[in-house]
């Protein structure tokens, strides 16, 4: 079912039924489709978001029971850093995940959740750029992109150097959820050209994750990248995969 159509339909149903009524599996599968409408899920997006996220979140605020905490079983992420991932292309989102305080969990898991936290602080940065481009990362009290960057890369490298008889480490290396953090380090091509050796740790990233089951997606992802760092223009990753004709999920 179309997300367009799975709005009408669930929405709807909630004006009339609050979510904390519905089962554990509507619930479930109503935030796996929020999840998959957050714009940085999809590389290459064809069409708007319908911020199904968003408003699912604010139906729960007003209900009994209020927002749902902890972690969401698909994503394998905290509500609250979905929240944040939802509103990034707001002025304020990259302080939001710089800010963000985080949520307990295993060592591993932590080292995840920081990856994407940082990763959407740069997407969040770089958004803000195209619209805002007198803005500096200092006037706003972000860091230097370089410096989350390094960050970034050596969250990604803590997970993966974890142990495969570890179940954590078996369950994310075989998903995607480590693309889009990979994805986004890749992407940040300035940087990357004024450290070279990270480049190779990029790739690096990439020829582990090619292991998974899901390996086509990673190399879907990883030919794109190549053919980024071999433009010269400030075109974007997602505009690219557009002219490629390709949507690509990032989790």
């Amino acid at each position: 079912m179309h997300l367009d159509a799975l709005d009408k339909l669930c929405f709807k149903a909630m004006a009339s039924h609050p979510f904390c009524d519905w089962s554990p599996f509507a619930q479930s599968a109503l935030e796996v489709a929020g999840i998959l409408d957050i714009p940085t899920s999809i590389l290459g997006r064809q069409r708007g978001c319908l911020h199904l996220w968003r408003r699912l979140r604010d139906s729960q605020s007003y209900s009994e029971r209020g927002l749902l905490a902890g972690v969401e079983p698909v994503s394998g992420l905290p509500r609250s850093l979905l929240d944040i991932f939802a509103r990034i292309e707001e002025p304020q989102a990259a302080l939001r995940f710089l800010q963000w305080p985080g949520e307990l969990g295993s060592l591993l898991v932590c080292h995840l959740w920081e990856a994407y936290r940082i990763a959407g602080a740069l997407v969040a940065i770089s958004m803000r750029a195209e619209t805002h481009a007198r803005d500096t990362p200092s006037a706003s009290g972000v860091p230097p992109a370089a410096n989350l960057v390094n960050r970034l890369l050596a969250s990604i490298a803590a997970v993966l150097a974890t142990g495969d008889d570890n179940i954590e480490h078996e369950k994310i290396m075989g998903t995607n959820i480590l693309l889009y953090p990979i994805v986004t380090a890749a992407t940040q091509r300035s940087v990357l050209e004024e450290n070279s050796k990270w480049t190779e740790v990029v790739r690096g990233h990439f020829r582990q994750c090619a292991g998974s089951k899901y390996s086509p997606r990673v190399e879907l992802c990883w030919t794109l990248v190549e053919k980024l760092w071999q433009r010269e223009d400030n075109i974007c990753i997602h505009e690219l995969a557009r002219q490629e004709g390709l949507e690509i999920g990032l989790f």
